[in-house]
């Protein structure tokens, strides 16, 4: 496949940003030269009409839209019916949300977090899982927006843990508007090997979120960034290359944004673009 030889696009999910406006977060991220920024989703306190001011103001663009809080309301395979309703209509209104910000992808997992073991069974669940997807994904190719199945670790789901059962799923859905998703914190648990399960994935990965090894900051782990980015060049990857990691807690309860957001955010995209920089340097 082509290498990727445009400009990467660099973006990066608020959720360190503990309790900080979005406002202020976009204007650091516009700051230190990315390019997007994705976007919680969580219509009824940060509403659209918010985010597009805040696009407008920083010229950032809406990179993809992560679904908060997976609650049993939003779980998708969910064994009770009205749970998978209400789960269902959820996603529909971030496929709207998507649309009056300009946002190309809604991330989806199929189960609530930390649900660990199947109501039924695993064949029963992923039943579940991909009807009410399904549902989904026609509103998604209505409104021209696609759907990125995010695999998480053991640890946080049974359902999808490896990018191939996330294509598994996507096959299974049959929608031209599903594609799947890489998360390195989680690959880094689940993958044997990183790079070539994005290689695997191919024109089907429509995002991927960046993390070291223990859910830090690029560069505060052991995972080798150039490999992956190699890997991505070598698919043809054009989407954003979006950062989303967890800080230690204390930061979380303690940290300022001018001791902690700043220092990560820089060193986020720098480390990034190396790695991204070092992979074109190689022999295809």
């Amino acid at each position: 496949m082509a290498t990727l030889m445009l400009k990467p696009r660099f973006s990066f999910y608020t959720i360190p940003f503990k309790g900080e406006a979005f406002g202020r977060s976009a204007e650091r991220l516009a700051r230190f030269g990315y390019d997007g920024i994705e976007v919680p989703g969580d219509p009824s306190s940060l509403p659209a009409s918010e985010v597009c001011v805040t696009l407008r103001a920083t010229g950032l663009n809406a990179s993809a839209v992560c679904p908060r809080v997976y609650g049993p309301d939003r779980d998708l395979s969910a064994g009770d019916a009205g749970d998978r309703a209400k789960a269902v209509a959820y996603f529909r209104s971030l496929i709207e949300f998507a649309v009056q910000i300009g946002a190309p992808t809604v991330i989806v997992a199929p189960t609530a977090v930390r649900r660990t073991m199947p109501d039924v069974s695993i064949d029963e669940d992923w039943r579940r899982a991909v009807e009410s997807i399904s549902t989904v994904a026609q509103d998604a190719a209505a409104a021209g927006v696609s759907l990125a199945l995010e695999p998480w670790n053991r640890y946080e789901t049974f359902m999808l843990n490896r990018v191939e059962q996330a294509d598994r799923m996507r096959r299974e859905i049959g929608s031209d508007s599903v594609g799947v998703m890489a998360d390195l914190f989680h690959m880094n648990i689940e993958e044997t090997d990183i790079a070539a399960a994005i290689s695997s994935a191919g024109p089907y990965l429509l995002n991927i979120h960046f993390a070291d090894s223990n859910r830090h900051a690029p560069g505060q782990g052991h995972i080798d960034l150039v490999p992956v980015m190699r890997a991505l060049q070598r698919i043809g990857y054009a989407h954003y290359l979006s950062a989303e990691f967890l800080p230690p807690r204390f930061i979380f309860e303690h940290g300022s944004p001018p001791e902690f957001y700043d220092p990560y955010c820089l060193q986020t995209i720098t480390v990034l673009k190396q790695a991204f920089d070092a992979a074109k340097g190689l022999e295809a």
